[in-house]
């Protein structure tokens, strides 16, 4: 039995250790991401978007994004996980209106993949609950681009909220 624990124990230090370069990779490639959604995709909210980007921003608290930082660690992992495949998805929908470029868009989501990919190995099962709470979050995102016939204001409210999410602002999660 002891030799049992031991293993284990080994087990979650080598997890550990790999979740934490994960993190140091999340980071580095986020940041690339950052740049690449500021400088190609424009970094400003044209100035006939600002009441639609003040009523999103007004909306009830119940369809905010939870606070990432206050879960724990495995559900953090889940819930950065969750927000990658929830943007890429969000940026799979008709982009019509969207003044961004095709390829800086493909771009954008395959690093968001390679982030997704990088973060597998430090997933936990069963944690339904953070997911679906970023899955409500990003229907609301969906529902406003739907809503708005995917215009370009509806885009850009979605850029600004993709900038704002600590899964892909570089913030430092624990995993």
């Amino acid at each position: 039995m002891g030799q049992g624990n031991k293993y284990q124990e080994r087990e979650e230090m080598y997890k550990s250790i790999g979740c934490s370069r994960v993190r140091g990779k999340l980071h580095e490639t986020n940041q690339d991401n950052l740049e690449l959604l500021s400088t190609r995709m424009g970094a400003n909210i044209p100035r006939e978007c600002i009441n639609d980007v003040i009523s999103f921003s007004s909306r009830s608290s119940e369809y905010n994004l939870p606070n990432i930082y206050e879960y724990q660690p495995g559900n953090a992992t889940v819930a950065a996980d969750e927000i990658l495949q929830q943007i890429v998805y969000t940026l799979s929908q008709n982009h019509e209106n969207l003044s961004w470029d095709d390829k800086s868009i493909a771009v954008f989501k395959l690093g968001l993949g390679q982030e997704i990919v990088t973060l597998v190995s430090c997933l936990h099962g069963g944690m339904e609950n953070t997911r679906n709470a970023v899955r409500k979050y990003f229907r609301q995102i969906n529902k406003l681009l739907k809503d708005k016939d995917y215009s370009e204001c509806a885009w850009r409210i979605v850029q600004m909220e993709i900038r704002q999410r600590p899964a892909l602002g570089g913030a430092h999660l624990h995993f």
